[in-house]
């Protein structure tokens, strides 16, 4: 140990220890200072030389100038064979921000494979390299090929824009060596760069991005940034940071970890209050972070153009930020993102023993294959099945609004027929009907007696406002919701797939948006549906058995007092609704109407004779059957509005009067 401490201060080449020195908290040399931990390059590949050996950090250092492009800590090896890294390079190098390098011994591999897969880290508040505890797990199969940290000097005061475009210059670097091969790994304020890279990012620049514990939380938490705020005043208060600090620090790492989960290699020592050193996470540069955190504004329609794959990383015992909420957030809006929840672990997940990255990228690896195999690329789940358990919770869930609208469903043959038929010649069944205003009054209700009446498991095909804004403004609790009835995104890959399996019951409303944001003074129950026909075609294809539907009541229940016009021209607050609807990328004529709170009225539903498309009148004419189709539906709401005038159970009143009298029966 004595030779190999004396070889890395006294032998490395070209870093003076006080300008660099190294490094330990993994396995780079550090930038502000020598870590504490001894655990560098062969330190990685032999056990020898594993974390244990612990040291106290030298002076602090304060600037890197002198420390040139591709100077490098050398000659590290210790004797041993099983040594997996050779060298740590000072790859880049400026005033305010360093790229650091650890490069494979095995240069055979590297030199094999033509694109060389990188993983970049970028650290939270403390500006810490990659802990030592997730570099072993990452090389010891060659997964990656290169590893970098990026961190900051001390003396770095970079706005956002700089500290982007300082890390945004390093990741080219990497990403010409690598042919685009990168993984980027960001936590906890280290996202916040992330995401600002990669939306300034072009396509392709990145393979995968990976956040953990992301700072855009401390936007939802108006507490917590009052507190920070506040922290500036400790250097009025202690000037040369010898109480208020340290006390702030102990109280932070106690937030932070749990000290039962810890990696032995980052427990303090007994003679430690906590694990942050405060010689080496000065203060100032802290703060200066904090204020750029607090300043971070990422909006839904940024986080709509990353279309870099993303595994939000989340963990449910954070004491410090909401993180499973940030990460609910961020994974339903960005497209193409994933949420995994560390149900036990805390902010600082990645010092825990329990907690290794090389696993959980392996298990992410394992569902993407197995989702891939089995919803096929789609987003259609060929073996989905509604589950009696999900169907008795949904029951007693709605069971009070039942109860308000008493709802009525007629045509209940017509049902039974079509499900006979598709029994018969394995045909999917495709439920078409109208839309009413609001979209959710009605349509629980025939979910509902659908699944538990007939048996039939609905197939919806859901706006994409379902997917993204409803599920971002309830957690994703109202896209867990939706898709645990069947709903798959409206698309029109998705509405094939379905109907290719010739087992699903699709539930389509042609008029959409349009008719569920109904005008004020418009019509009840007034049909808008496209003049083409493009939903008929992939029926005709499949031969699909087409049940028309009506419904209506739920535009008898409520008054429109402002619909999307009313609502933009309102002053102030329509500036604010339009730049919403710009930056979700909603269309502007189809937002919901402001109306009343729903009167009980009684709801209406009634099922028509089924359109079978192998028929010889329905077989080669697109537009005669879409024409049946819509003069069934018109139809059914007219005969509906009939029945409804001279329905005695109407109202609640109509109704409460009915269940006084008692029945009547006549042979």
């Amino acid at each position: 140990y004595e030779s190999f401490r004396n070889m890395v201060e006294h032998r490395a080449v070209g870093v003076a220890r006080s300008e660099l020195g190294f490094v330990g908290h993994g396995w780079v040399g550090r930038l502000n200072a020598p870590q504490r931990y001894f655990a560098g390059a062969c330190a990685v590949g032999d056990r020898r030389w594993r974390s244990q050996t612990r040291t106290e950090p030298h002076a602090a250092v304060e600037r890197v100038k002198g420390v040139r492009n591709g100077r490098s800590l050398e000659s590290l090896d210790a004797g041993s064979d099983e040594c997996a890294w050779k060298r740590v390079a000072v790859e880049e190098c400026t005033e305010d921000v360093m790229l650091l390098h650890l490069e494979n011994n095995n240069a055979q591999v590297a030199h094999e494979k033509s694109c060389a897969r990188a993983f970049v880290y970028i650290p939270g508040l403390d500006n810490r390299v990659l802990p030592v505890n997730q570099v072993r797990p990452l090389i010891s199969n060659d997964e990656f090929q290169r590893i970098y940290s990026i961190v900051q000097t001390n003396g770095a005061r970079l706005s956002w824009e700089q500290t982007i475009e300082s890390c945004s210059r390093l990741l080219q670097k990497v990403h010409a060596e690598t042919n685009g091969e990168i993984w980027l790994v960001a936590e906890s304020f280290g996202a916040l760069i992330a995401l600002g890279v990669v939306d300034r990012a072009p396509s392709g620049f990145l393979q995968r991005l990976v956040l953990i514990n992301s700072a855009s939380a401390l936007q939802n938490q108006p507490v917590l940034q009052a507190a920070s705020r506040v922290l500036p005043l400790s250097k009025t208060l202690d000037p040369h940071d010898r109480v208020l600090y340290p006390v702030a620090s102990f109280v932070l790492w106690q937030l932070l970890t749990s000290r039962d989960r810890l990696d032995y290699a980052h427990r303090p020592k007994a003679s430690q209050l906590s694990g942050i050193d405060v010689n080496e996470v000065r203060l100032d540069p802290t703060l200066h972070r904090v204020r750029l955190a607090r300043e971070f504004v990422i909006g839904s329609a940024q986080l709509k153009r990353v279309a870099v794959p993303t595994l939000v990383i989340a963990s449910a015992k954070d004491r410090l930020f909401d993180s499973v909420r940030e990460g609910k957030r961020l994974a339903s809006a960005l497209p193409n993102a994933k949420l995994r929840v560390l149900n036990e672990s805390g902010h600082a997940c990645l010092l825990e023993e329990q907690i290794q990255l090389a696993q959980l990228f392996q298990d992410e690896e394992v569902a993407h294959m197995r989702e891939t195999r089995v919803k096929r690329g789609h987003g259609v789940d060929p073996n989905y099945s509604l589950s009696t358990e999900t169907l008795k919770q949904w029951r007693a869930r709605i069971a009070p609004w039942r109860a308000f609208t008493a709802p009525l469903f007629l045509g209940g043959e017509h049902i039974a027929r079509a499900m006979e038929l598709r029994r018969r010649n394995k045909r999917s069944i495709l439920f078409v009907g109208n839309h009413t205003v609001h979209g959710i009054l009605d349509m629980p209700l025939l979910i509902e007696h659908l699944a538990g009446l007939h048996r039939v498991a609905l197939r919806p095909l859901a706006h994409a406002t379902h997917f993204e804004l409803f599920g971002e403004i309830t957690d994703g609790r109202w896209t867990e919701l939706v898709e645990s009835f069947g709903a798959v995104r409206a698309t029109p890959r998705n509405y094939y797939r379905l109907l290719s399996m010739r087992n699903q019951c699709v539930l389509l409303f042609p008029g959409g948006a349009r008719e569920v944001c109904r005008r004020r003074g418009e019509e009840l129950y007034q049909l808008h549906w496209k003049e083409d026909v493009d939903f008929v075609r992939p029926a005709m294809r499949f031969n699909a058995i087409i049940v028309p539907f009506s419904a209506i009541g739920a535009e008898n229940a409520v008054d429109v007092l402002m619909d999307s016009e009313d609502q933009k021209r309102l002053p102030v607050l329509g500036e604010a609704i339009t730049k919403f609807l710009q930056e979700n990328e909603l269309d502007p004529d189809n937002l919901h109407p402001v109306t009343t709170f729903p009167r009980p009225e009684r709801m209406y539903f009634k099922f028509h004779a089924p359109i079978d498309c192998s028929a010889p009148a329905f077989r080669n004419d697109s537009a005669a059957t879409y024409q049946a189709v819509k003069r069934s539906v018109q139809r059914g709401i007219d005969e509906l509005l009939e029945y409804q005038n001279s329905d005695p159970r109407r109202t609640a009143l109509g109704r409460a009067a009915a269940a006084l009298v008692p029945p009547h029966w006549e042979l």
